[in-house]
């Protein structure tokens, strides 16, 4: 799924964000994209029970990002390295879904990667950073998440976004972090949207509905989930996609 436009700043949240758990009535799931202190797995050691990104029965809980989250309260500029509860986008280690930790600094205006720590079955593929911009990218098989840090506004904001790419995923229920959920169902060649249920404080928009895709955002406040699922050879390939604001 294409990254927002702002790469997202200053410290992400601990919400392991970035995208959710899938139930499907033919066993297969989406791992969730957790925005505080882990995720609960649904069978398997890591946070799923298959090692292609496909999980059991058992939907994968995300956990919240606060009652404040949002609310476009400033973030703290020094970042202590200590794990974020995802509310604002600030320093930090922010957990990645089930795929892992991020943990970066920030100082004097400068955005420092300070540890990237990959979960058991997952590869830390790629690594940048360049002062004001930071990515790290984390795969396994069938699915990837991509962890973007962006200093913007001559260093008054910061962005952080997560997104998670599932790929050949079993139609089901789809948990969106702490936002909401999304349930679907393939009719021959029809993606059908059977629910799709935004939790309190959250809002539904630009919603667009196809005979073999859906998108549509949540937001609340300075957060913001852009999700997409496309109906591919009979499976689904589903994008999860955080971004956080904050200003420093």
């Amino acid at each position: 799924m294409r990254r927002p436009a702002s790469s997202l700043s200053a410290s992400l949240l601990a919400t392991a964000v970035l995208l959710a758990g899938c139930d499907s009535d033919d066993g297969a799931a989406s791992d969730p994209i957790a925005l505080e202190d882990g995720t609960e797995g649904t069978d398997g050691t890591d946070g799923t029970d298959g090692t292609d990104g496909t999980g059991g029965d058992a939907t994968t809980e995300a956990a919240d990002g606060g009652d404040d989250a949002g609310d476009g309260a400033d973030a703290d500029p020094s970042g202590t390295g200590g794990e974020v509860d995802g509310s604002t986008a600030e320093p930090g280690t922010w957990r990645v879904g089930d795929a892992g930790t991020v943990t970066f600094s920030l100082s004097d205006g400068v955005l420092s990667l300070d540890e990237v720590r990959p979960a058991d079955g997952w590869d830390g593929t790629e690594e940048e950073v360049d002062g004001d911009e930071i990515d790290v990218d984390l795969e396994r098989d069938g699915e990837s998440y991509e962890f973007h840090v962006d200093l913007e506004d001559d260093g008054s904001r910061l962005e952080v976004s997560i997104d998670h790419d599932l790929d050949d995923a079993d139609a089901g229920t789809f948990e969106v972090g702490d936002a909401g959920s999304v349930t679907v169902s393939i009719d021959g060649d029809r993606l059908v949207v059977d629910d799709l249920s935004p939790a309190d404080g959250w809002e539904v928009g630009d919603r667009e509905d196809d005979d073999d895709a859906l998108s549509f955002t949540l937001t609340r406040g300075d957060q913001r989930w852009e999700v997409d699922i496309e109906l591919d050879d009979g499976n689904l390939d589903v994008e999860r996609d955080l971004e956080v604001r904050s200003t420093l």
